[in-house]
């Protein structure tokens, strides 16, 4: 992401100018300048634009533009610990405004698009102005969320809310598998529980039949 608040012009016209140039600069440099809508868009999604010029095709990715708050996320991350039920949520915050705020963070825990049991407590931060940056951190029980597997590879969604009188002033999501890896001697072990490794061959047997019973993953 890229902050342009400071080259915006108040109350005045801005125009913003994106010009994505890849391997395609190398090949055909004027390439962007002669780039017509009509005859070389092609479209790969919904949210993608492809330019089309033979065999290398850059790609122009959607571009958002977000009115930020003064007071707002910008890092968040989620430490797990499946073994212990455990997650450590780790937070930076940043004011840009120039008085100090006091806000409320709260964090809500979500997997497979609902809205998991997991109490994680509300934090009362104070953050200094002038583009100061304050890192916060959350211990709680894990709850009710399903851990991360090989053979269940469910992913969860931790959505961080900045509050103030409140308002919610900024939503930050971060997306994170409730699992741990952790070395215990000379042994390697997912949630607790020992992974094992054992080689095998490039025969003609198909991983579904080496997958389970013989314990090879893949």
């Amino acid at each position: 992401s890229v902050d342009v608040t400071k080259a915006i012009k108040i109350g005045q016209p801005n125009e913003l100018i994106i010009c994505v140039r890849g391997a395609i600069a190398t090949v055909r440099p004027d390439y962007v300048d002669l780039y017509d809508a009509d005859k070389d868009r092609g479209f790969a999604g919904d949210n993608a634009d492809v330019f089309h010029a033979g065999s290398v095709k850059p790609c122009l990715r959607s571009v958002c533009l977000c009115a930020a708050p003064d007071v707002r996320v910008t890092q968040s991350l989620v430490v797990a610990d499946a073994e212990q039920g455990k997650l450590r949520i780790m937070t930076r915050l940043e004011n840009g405004g120039d008085k100090p705020r006091q806000v409320t963070l709260r964090f809500e825990a979500f997997q497979n698009g609902k809205a998991m049991s997991v109490p994680i407590p509300e934090k009362i931060v104070t953050v200094p102005p002038n583009g100061a940056i304050t890192e916060v951190s959350v211990d709680a029980p894990a709850g009710d969320l399903t851990p991360w597997t090989e053979r269940n590879p469910v992913l969860a969604r931790m959505t961080t809310s900045v509050v103030e009188n409140g308002k919610v002033l900024n939503t930050f999501d971060r997306r994170f598998g409730y699992r741990d890896l952790k070395i215990k001697g000379t042994g390697l072990f997912l949630n607790g529980k020992p992974v094992g490794f054992i080689g095998g061959c490039n025969g003609p047997a198909p991983s579904d039949v080496l997958e389970g019973d013989s314990g090879v993953n893949f």
